[in-house]
């Protein structure tokens, strides 16, 4: 797996690594996620699901800040991820994201690490 985290420009604020072990895949992700991010995290974690790993793990616990934006990923994601049978887990949750779960709801097809 890639140690380096993949940021698109210096002025882009979200950057995500990645790593496959098996049939797992992990993504860290940090900065900013949200409507104007989202989508650019959201191509490379559909990538991902393309190669059929059975848990898709999300960690977002260095996300500083979250929208509805990132609730649309996690919507999306969690979606794609029942059609391929994937488990898409967030663990941990960093606070931002926590937040609006807590206020929303968790997405179907999203599980959650306790925090």
């Amino acid at each position: 797996g890639c140690e380096c985290m993949t940021t698109l420009s210096p002025a882009f604020p979200l950057a995500w690594s990645s790593e496959v072990v098996d049939t797992s895949a992990l993504v860290i992700v940090e900065g900013e996620l949200d409507r104007h991010t989202a989508p650019a995290l959201a191509g490379h974690l559909l990538w991902l699901l393309a190669a059929n790993p059975r848990q898709l793990v999300l960690d977002t616990f260095r996300v500083s800040f979250a929208d509805a934006g990132a609730l649309e990923l996690l919507h999306d994601i969690g979606a794609a991820g029942l059609e391929r049978g994937c488990t898409v887990q967030l663990a941990p949750a960093g606070d931002a994201l926590h937040r609006l779960v807590a206020i929303v709801g968790v997405p179907h097809g999203i599980t959650l690490e306790a925090w």
